[in-house]
Formats: C-alpha cells, sequence, structure tokens
C-alpha cells in the first residue's frame, strides 16, 4: 500500500521533461554541497530536454541492461509494434547511447 501511494504522489508532480530540465537547470554553474566531485551541471547539455534526469541515473547504473531494453525496442520499432510510450522511451535510449 505504502509503495503504491508513493507511486501515484510521484506522478502528480512528473512534469514534462523539457519544463524539468528548465527547472532543473536553473541551478547550473552553482556548486553542489556534499559532492565528491566538481559538478556544474544536472544533465551534460547535448543531453538536455531529451532524457530525464532519473533515467540517465538509471541507464548510468546498469548500460548492458539498458541497451538489450534499447534494442528490444528497436526490433518493436522495425515490426511496427512499438507503442506511443514505448518510442516516447526509445528516443531517450537512443540520445543517451549517443551521448
Amino acid at each position: 500500500m505504502r509503495r503504491r501511494n508513493c507511486h501515484c504522489k510521484r506522478r502528480q508532480y512528473d512534469l514534462p521533461i523539457n519544463l524539468k530540465y528548465q527547472l532543473l537547470s536553473l541551478s547550473d554553474g552553482w556548486d553542489r554541497l556534499g559532492m565528491s566531485f566538481k559538478q556544474s551541471v544536472l544533465l551534460p547539455q547535448s543531453l538536455g530536454g531529451k532524457v530525464r534526469f532519473r533515467d540517465f541515473v538509471q541507464y548510468e547504473k546498469d548500460w548492458r541492461k539498458t541497451n538489450r531494453r534499447r534494442g528490444k525496442l528497436i526490433d518493436k520499432k522495425s515490426d511496427e509494434t512499438v507503442t506511443e510510450d514505448e518510442r516516447t522511451e526509445l528516443e531517450g535510449l537512443q540520445a543517451y547511447a549517443e551521448y
């Protein structure tokens, strides 16, 4: 029950990717406290507005698994069986792969 409620709340605050990127990039250029490395931007510029931050973190975590998913979506796109949500996911995966 608790997990379901957290998921619902998260969906309430899920902004369109371009708006979220604009909002999060307001802090670009500021020192981020508590980081063991210098980070002046949240996402690489080439990915701005194409990949959600949470997706970027997930892709970084296990690229092999992510790339297998990308391959399956490419196959579905070729077979013309890809859904609109999958097409959006594939666009983010492609942007990350090209990064």
